[in-house]
């Protein structure tokens, strides 16, 4: 029962404060009206299916404990996706099968809502990019002249913000590849581990694929990239970069 309860204050610690006001303020259809806290409450009972499925397409477990294994299921999914770290179960241990493990790494990568106490890149910005998608789809079809803004909870998106949270996950995707590579390069481990590191670094997670009698030992080379990491990925990377532009001192 403990775990339900856990996982019901993880849910409200990575939901959008806001929506916590326009709850408590009566209105109870924001849970679930805008296109960010749509997609989250699809994305958490969706994945805690796959890796429950994973996991009993493994074990070949009975049903008498289908309970427990997606009682386990559901608290690491919602623990890994907004980034709060509780672990009943280790990542890399043999409960978890290889879809699993490449679903974490995802879920490392999405995190909670805007204005959270979520890390990752946020869902709301996953939504802007999944409308990018379908923009750049829609540009091949419509006449060239046609309007094709993007629009969500009815409403038009900026450019800037189209620009923005592109950005980020360009600059995110870049970080996670430079830390798995030097990772992989300091400390011998395979590479699906190696990228876990720097995954759950950038995420603010903690738990990963690298055993936890491993990561004291790990090299210090590894440990400062893991810092600046996990700096960048709590301060949206951007803020971060602007220490490391000499035009940003000057105006400074």
């Amino acid at each position: 029962m403990i775990e339900y309860v856990l996982v019901f204050g993880m849910l409200l610690g990575s939901t959008s404060f806001l929506v916590h006001y326009r709850v408590l303020s009566g209105d109870i259809r924001s849970l679930w009206k805008n296109a960010e806290m749509k997609l989250w409450w699809t994305l958490i009972p969706v994945l805690t299916a796959l890796v429950l499925t994973d996991h009993l397409l493994l074990s070949q477990e009975s049903a008498a404990g289908g309970e427990e294994a997606f009682r386990a299921s559901l608290f690491q999914t919602v623990s890994v996706l907004t980034t709060t770290g509780f672990g009943t179960r280790s990542l890399a241990g043999p409960f978890f099968g290889p879809l699993a493990g490449q679903l974490f790494l995802a879920m490392m990568i999405i995190g909670g809502c805007v204005v959270s106490t979520g890390g990752g890149i946020k869902v709301q910005r996953v939504v802007i990019l999944f409308k990018v998608a379908g923009q750049q789809l829609r540009k091949l079809v419509v006449p060239r002249n046609a309007s094709n803004r993007i629009l969500i909870d009815g409403e038009f998106l900026e450019d800037v913000e189209v620009r923005r949270a592109s950005a980020i996950f360009f600059i995110w995707v870049g970080l996670l590849v430079f830390g798995g590579g030097v990772t992989a390069l300091f400390s011998g481990l395979d590479g699906y581990a190696s990228f876990s590191g720097m995954f759950s670094a950038m995420g603010n997670i903690g738990p990963c694929f690298i055993p936890v009698h491993q990561m004291g030992a790990l090299n210090p080379v590894i440990k400062i990239v893991y810092i600046f990491g996990m700096l960048a990925g709590r301060l949206e990377i951007l803020p971060l970069l602007l220490l490391f532009s000499p035009r940003a001192w000057r105006t400074w």
